[in-house]
């Protein structure tokens, strides 16, 4: 009902937010996929920055969950970069998870390490904590990585300044 009548009323960030919202809650890969696409299309129509970023941490999200990881790089590479210019850290802790998480997915265990250490270095200087949903999830990455790297190798990769 509010994606029509958004769309009645022709407020097009209204829409792409919706449409992305719409995106997330799908279950159907193909159908989400469509629903970024006209969500990201419509956000850069009005140079929506942070909805175009939104959309695309959302997107680059769903496509890492369904096993598309070349889809999910590029996606949290586009994000990350707009975040960054955003000053959004905490969207660019997160787009640094992502692409952990899409690592340790291509067994890229060394670049993941790095990644989850450059998210947590950020959090750290910040202030920014991770989001509580995401936490858990994040935890059961870090752990797998950790586990198929060895505690002492991630413990170097992901710090530039491992403990003696």
């Amino acid at each position: 009902d509010a994606l029509g009548l958004a769309r009645q009323l022709g407020d097009t960030r209204w829409v792409a937010g919706l449409l992305a919202n719409l995106g997330v809650l799908q279950r159907d890969h193909a159908r989400a996929g469509r629903l970024f696409e006209e969500s990201l299309t419509l956000a850069r129509a009005v140079a929506d920055k942070r909805g175009i970023a939104a959309v695309l941490k959302a997107w680059a999200s769903a496509a890492r969950q369904a096993g598309d990881p070349a889809r999910a790089a590029a996606l949290y590479g586009e994000q990350l970069t707009l975040s960054h210019e955003l000053g959004q850290n905490q969207n660019v802790a997160a787009g640094l998870e992502g692409m952990a998480r899409v690592a340790g997915a291509r067994s890229q265990e060394e670049r993941a390490a790095r990644l989850f250490g450059a998210a947590h270095a950020l959090r750290r200087a910040t202030g920014v904590p991770p989001s509580p949903q995401d936490e858990a999830a994040r935890e059961r990455a870090v752990a797998a990585v950790r586990a198929r790297l060895g505690a002492l190798a991630f413990e170097v990769a992901s710090s530039s300044e491992p403990s003696r």
